[in-house]
């Protein structure tokens, strides 16, 4: 609680009357009996709590909030790092169906008796056409939604 001086209550203090639900009356007096207290004094100790901005429940709340912020943060960044990776995945498949692509094409140019090149240039031409484009290198591009993000 914080320093501020809270007056003491007596027969000329506000009074107002006040209706429980079921069970919060024993409950308070179980907790004003823990704290020493007579049921107004919890009462109002846990009021003077809930509305003194430098209350420690409320920076406790401040510090919880900040933590989760921070959380948030940091989960976005680890899925902007998961999704880049995917990209990464996703580029390393079409180079490796490229490369596939130029080894069975230079296979069968090794292998292929032509003298005139003629079917070499047929067998270039053909597996360059096989070969697709990588397109996939643009950040901005979105991702699918991955099942980590689910």
């Amino acid at each position: 609680m914080s320093d501020k001086s809270v007056k003491s209550t007596g027969r000329e203090s506000d009074q107002f009357n006040l209706r429980f639900p079921d069970g919060m009356r024993e409950r308070l007096k179980d907790e004003a009996a823990k704290n020493n207290r007579s049921m107004n004094a919890e009462i109002i100790a846990r009021l003077e709590e809930t509305l003194d901005p430098d209350s420690p429940s409320l920076e406790r709340l401040k510090f919880f909030e900040d933590q989760y912020e921070q959380a948030a943060e940091e989960r976005k960044t680890l899925y902007d790092a998961l999704n880049n990776q995917e990209r990464l995945v996703q580029k390393m498949h079409i180079m490796h169906r490229n490369f596939a692509i130029i080894a069975k094409g230079l296979g069968r140019i090794f292998l292929e008796d032509d003298p005139d090149k003629v079917l070499t240039r047929k067998a270039l031409a053909t597996m360059l056409m096989e070969l697709e484009e990588d397109d996939s290198s643009d950040p901005s591009e979105p991702v699918p939604a991955q099942p980590w993000e689910k």
